[in-house]
């Protein structure tokens, strides 16, 4: 310990024990008065740790601010999006250097004239520290803007509607609303979902412009804790869908779209695991479900039936292909797949002409869907990177199967694709089991095991990490580090099976399929335990979390960000936002064999007295998702049971939630400080300990 910092930095945080006891076990927590928000000694404490944290990056000298300087001189600082077209106008949204928001801008599409900016984030951010845009949504006749903004991080937003004519905005406003909502046919009603106490979507409302909001009807309740509820319009927008969802089932009402008073009727009521997604195409509902195929199937029903048992098979089940997702456009269907751990699309006629697949450029690629707002249309957009290829957005002509580039990131600061390579490689897990690994590096890098390593992960909700071009990871891969991103269970890259094998009962199979990733690259020559760098948020943080309980002397140093690590506290409490249903993801501890299978893993609860790698947490004070105080308690638990010294660091941004910093300056700041802190540990300057 470093006698010339304070001593109030020095130290662990007071401990105030309270016991907990469930099923026949004590557990005592001497932090658990962390959780008290709004007593001022929690306050005081989160800013001396910042304070500390601070001070510790001041050693560093300038290597944050050059790692900043770096990392803001590879984004393109005035960039604007792709066009796309929605009814009488194109749209485009635009950001200028120095600006930390996007504009937004439209013109009409018959009309020879100049584009019209109909929102400007930053103007209506002026003032806040954090700001986050939840929906921006125009009425189908093009007059009413409505628009959502969280200014605290919460996730909890306020729903606004604006005159285009005026500038306007109309009297009144709706709190506590999800980022979420859809006009109906005639754009003189919307519908938008309201949160219950503890932050679950659970009712939808029908308000109609120009009346007070505090007038809205309800139109659907959602009373189930596990279900949240959520809505969304047909491509053709001939239908309203209402959506009570879980981790493992839904359930489907549909309403017409042009009734202005219209209910909300049934049309796939729930079943245990089954789910449901549903289209409109000419008369018949398509359905994306999962019933008797894991991995989803693709059915066609008259929109005058309701029972599956006649419907058309249209996509069949696969245990090699997932269906992630499909696109209904007039005369075509694009259908998002998955298949040996890679996305790719392939497109349907509906017309009768021969499928085809849209080619992808590298061996490992991320692809997503750009804005497709038009039903009737033979053009589809999306974009492409990947690891080592800034992204581009296409408009494929899905006729003549040609594709136009709309845009093409650059990196102001220079990059040559051909300089690195990225493939994949397979590790075996304790269970045989093949774990692919995504490796980036420089061609030029020899496997001798004496590079550093950064490992990736995050391991949830079947989730998978997107294999794209992060310009931010040029900081490791400029260096001579090995990149590398652990493709554990509990993701989704090898469809539903992968996803299950990492949740409930088996969650620790993530786990020891992240240290297998690990143990498997040095190995190969890729690095050597001691210069292994890892990074998780959220259930990554969890992840992160337990890697160093279980082999603390693999990793030189970590961060972990917003990291999900007092599980059995959190998830014993159902008044904590969003508790209740994540029930299927990780399990209910007020039963007693989860209880036991939960404290087996929990970070927070099997830290030992051990030499942990340096570590970073960072906390939202708002975070909705994942309380500040986890990340609070667990560093002040590892810091009293650290034996090495490696720093154990705190963080905890009072403005903001889950997400971190929403404007972009602040966020490149944040990654600046994580690299910087990840630098130093493996490239040791005269950085006192914490």
């Amino acid at each position: 310990m470093n006698e010339h910092l304070p001593h109030s930095i020095r130290s662990v945080a007071p401990e105030l024990p309270v016991k907990h006891q469930h099923h026949g076990v004590t557990r005592v927590d001497p932090w658990h008065w962390l959780r008290e928000r709004e007593n001022p000694n929690v306050l005081a404490h989160l800013k001396a740790e910042n304070t500390h944290t601070e001070n510790w990056f001041a050693r560093t000298g300038n290597l944050r601010d050059e790692i900043y300087q770096d990392l803001i001189g590879r984004i393109e600082q005035s960039n604007c999006s792709a066009v796309y077209p929605k009814g009488d106008y194109f749209y485009q949204s635009r950001i200028r250097k120095g600006q930390e928001y996007r504009a937004y801008y439209r013109k009409q599409r018959l009309i020879k004239g100049d584009w019209e900016l109909y929102f400007d984030a930053n103007e209506e951010s002026r003032g806040e520290a954090y700001f986050d845009l939840g929906l921006l949504d125009i009425s189908p006749d093009g007059n009413i803007l409505a628009y959502s903004i969280d200014t605290a991080g919460e996730e909890s937003y306020i729903l606004r509607f604006r005159n285009l004519a005026t500038g306007e905005d109309l009297p009144g406003r709706i709190e506590n609303t999800c980022a979420e909502g859809e006009w109906d046919a005639s754009g003189k009603n919307f519908y938008f979902v309201m949160e219950d106490e503890t932050r679950r979507p659970d009712r939808i409302y029908r308000h109609r412009v120009g009346t007070n909001p505090g007038d809205a009807e309800l139109v659907y309740t959602e009373a189930d804790p596990l279900y949240y509820a959520s809505i969304y319009k047909s491509q053709d927008s001939q239908f309203l869908f209402a959506v009570s969802e879980s981790k493992e089932t839904s359930e489907i009402h549909f309403m017409e779209a042009h009734i202005a008073k219209g209910k909300f009727q049934i049309l796939f009521p729930r079943r245990p695991s089954i789910q449901y997604s549903v289209d409109h195409h000419e008369g018949h509902w398509l359905i994306r479900t999962n019933e008797d195929a894991p991995d989803f199937k693709l059915l066609r029903l008259p929109v005058n039936e309701t029972g599956l048992q006649t419907a058309e098979v249209m996509v069949p089940p696969s245990d090699k292909v997932r269906l992630n997702d499909l696109l209904v456009l007039k005369d075509f269907l694009l259908l998002f797949e998955q298949t040996g751990g890679l996305d790719r699309i392939r497109v349907k006629s509906l017309r009768g002409e021969p499928e085809h697949f849209i080619e992808m450029p590298d061996p490992v690629y991320d692809l997503q869907e750009s804005i497709n707002a038009e039903y009737d249309t033979n053009f589809f957009n999306f974009t492409v990177s990947s690891p080592i290829r800034p992204s581009s957005t296409f408009r494929y002509n899905l006729k003549t199967r040609q594709s136009k580039l709309l845009r093409e990131a650059k990196v102001p600061s220079g990059h040559d694709p051909e300089r690195y390579t990225t493939y994949r490689i397979n590790a075996t897990g304790e269970d045989g089991v093949r774990i692919p690994v995504t490796v980036v590096h420089l061609k030029a890098l020899g496997m001798d095991g004496s590079h550093p390593l950064y490992i990736h992960a995050y391991g949830a909700y079947g989730e998978t990490v997107e294999c794209g071009f992060r310009t931010s990871w040029l900081t490791w891969l400029e260096r001579g580090f090995v990149v590398a991103i652990a493709h554990v269970r509990g993701g989704g890259l090898l469809g539903e099976s992968w996803y299950q094998d990492g949740k409930l009962e088996k969650k620790e199979n993530s786990f020891r399929d992240f240290i297998a990733c690990a143990d498997c690259l040095i190995e190969k020559g890729y690095s050597k335990a001691g210069k292994i760098l890892i990074e998780g948020g959220s259930a990554g943080g969890l992840l992160v979390g337990a890697a160093i309980n279980m082999r603390p002397e693999l990793f030189k140093a970590a961060v972990a960000t917003v990291p999900f690590v007092d599980v059995v506290t959190t998830m014993l409490d159902p008044s904590l936002p969003l508790t209740t249903i994540e029930y299927e993801e990780w399990g209910n501890p007020q039963e007693p064999e989860v209880f036991r299978r939960l404290l087996a893993y929990s970070p927070y609860d099997n830290i030992r007295e051990t030499e942990y790698p340096a570590l970073l947490a960072t906390a939202g004070f708002n975070d909705p998702r994942v309380p500040y105080w986890e990340a609070a308690k667990w560093v002040a638990k590892l810091r009293k049971n650290q034996k090495g010294k490696n720093p154990i660091l705190l963080k905890t941004n009072l403005d903001t939630g889950h997400s971190g910093a929403s404007g972009r300056y602040e966020y490149w700041k944040e990654i600046a400080a994580e690299q910087a802190f990840l630098l130093t540990a493996i490239q040791p300057l005269d950085v006192p300990g914490s």
